[in-house]
């Protein structure tokens, strides 16, 4: 049960996590941190600027599910 409690934390912190960070606006994101495609986000429009969003959210998403993966392995 325990484990069970931690394990619904530790998703519900990494989702919370995610969806502040795909928040951030490209403009406010240094370009040592811009994937390629960001450094070019001059001409976006709102529905380009709502799929990086859920792009950056995927990315982290699957980072840090692959970070616990990692932790729960060692």
């Amino acid at each position: 049960q325990a484990l069970r409690q931690e394990q619904k934390a530790w998703f519900e912190k990494r989702d919370v996590e995610c969806k502040v960070l795909a928040q951030r606006d490209v403009y406010d994101m240094s370009d040592r941190e811009k994937e390629t495609y960001q450094k070019h986000a001059d001409y976006w429009t709102a529905e380009m600027r709502k799929q990086n969003q859920a792009m950056q959210y995927d990315k982290c998403f699957i980072a840090k599910t692959i970070e616990r993966r990692q932790e729960l392995l060692s």
